[in-house]
């Protein structure tokens, strides 16, 4: 029996690779976004309250350059549930690479390039349970992008659905660094710990802050504790100077002081901005934690187990979220929507 289906359905089947090729976009930012997925998830600028968001691309993030008449802006979106945004989307060329990228919205853009591309209207967002670029803002105004420096600022002046929080989350990329135990010292205890001490961290990347959290593991809480912060690894074997079993991890170049509190873990954080410079990006540093306590030995110290950190990486993309009407929001460097330019 002859089939009557061959021809509609090479031309079906060649619409449809041609429908899913378009959604690849032309260039993106970071480049990594055209290969996968990023490291982390936003809810800026679909978060569950009315905001401004801006973001800053440098040139040298793109997949590839301009000039490019964009048309429209891809994301990636998470698994979401549909939702309806009143937004509008504005683009322009940015003097600033997304390294030195200032809070002042206006200053992110070079004058005379800002183009409404989206016009305010309650936009459909699609129900999604992947992260292809199924997100794609067509735009009423072209943009003539020249290859620069790139800004967008999207105006979310309600994200309430039904009366309801809208959470639509997109992939982006974040400056998170990395940390690893350093050597094989598991800690020493005091005869008061309920086990050995730990050392966690939460590590970013330059102009962000990270945080270094110590468990003593003696739930009195009160005792004085010591950051030790270092540029190289050691292990000093205490037990000479009066701690048996204890090793010092780490050069010790500088320190921060703190007190356990009164819980379970007997735990202590330590804050340590990093300073926005592009030189600390992929920075390794050491870090180790002991805790004072007269009754621990002989030397009245007691130590975690040594971290070796290494600072976010570089990914040329910065956000700058701030409230619907501001001028200024806040700068927080390499860390971003992966976008679609097409």
């Amino acid at each position: 029996m002859r089939s009557h289906c061959l021809l509609p359905c090479l031309l079906a089947a060649s619409f449809a690779t041609a429908s899913l090729a378009a959604q690849v976009p032309t260039s993106a930012s970071p480049a990594a976004a055209l290969a996968g997925r990023g490291n982390s998830s936003n809810w800026y600028p679909f978060g569950a309250a009315s905001m401004q968001y801006q973001q800053v691309h440098s040139a040298t993030s793109f997949s590839s350059g301009g000039p490019l008449t964009v048309t429209g802006l891809s994301l990636r979106p998470r698994s979401n549930t549909a939702a309806a945004i009143d937004m509008e989307l504005f683009m322009a060329d940015c003097p600033y690479n997304a390294f030195d990228a200032h809070d002042r919205f206006a200053d992110n853009v070079v004058a005379g390039t800002e183009v409404n591309v989206l016009l305010r209207r309650r936009v459909s967002l699609p129900a999604t349970t992947n992260v292809d670029w199924l997100l794609r803002l067509p735009f009423d105004n072209s943009f003539a992008w020249s290859g620069s420096h790139l800004s967008w600022r999207l105006v979310n002046y309600d994200t309430y659905n039904g009366g309801s929080p809208t959470y639509y989350s997109c992939d982006a990329f974040s400056n998170f660094g990395n940390w690893t135990q350093s050597g094989t010292f598991q800690g020493c205890s005091s005869p008061s710990s309920t086990q050995p001490p730990e050392h966690l961290v939460r590590i970013r990347g330059p102009g962000a802050t990270s945080t270094f959290d110590g468990y003593s593991y003696v739930a009195s809480g009160g005792l004085p504790a010591i950051l030790m912060i270092g540029t190289a690894p050691q292990a000093i074997d205490l037990t000479p100077f009066g701690a048996p079993g204890c090793v010092l991890t780490n050069d010790v170049a500088g320190t921060l002081t703190g007190t356990t509190r009164n819980d379970t873990e007997g735990s202590v954080s330590f804050v340590l901005p990093i300073p926005r410079a592009r030189s600390f990006v992929g920075f390794t540093f050491q870090t180790q934690i002991a805790f004072y306590q007269p009754s621990a030995n002989s030397l009245g110290l007691f130590f975690t187990p040594g971290s070796t950190n290494v600072l976010g990486n570089n990914f040329d993309v910065t956000r700058i979220p701030g409230s619907v009407g501001a001028t200024q929001g806040s700068v927080e460097v390499q860390y971003g929507l992966g976008i679609g330019l097409n």
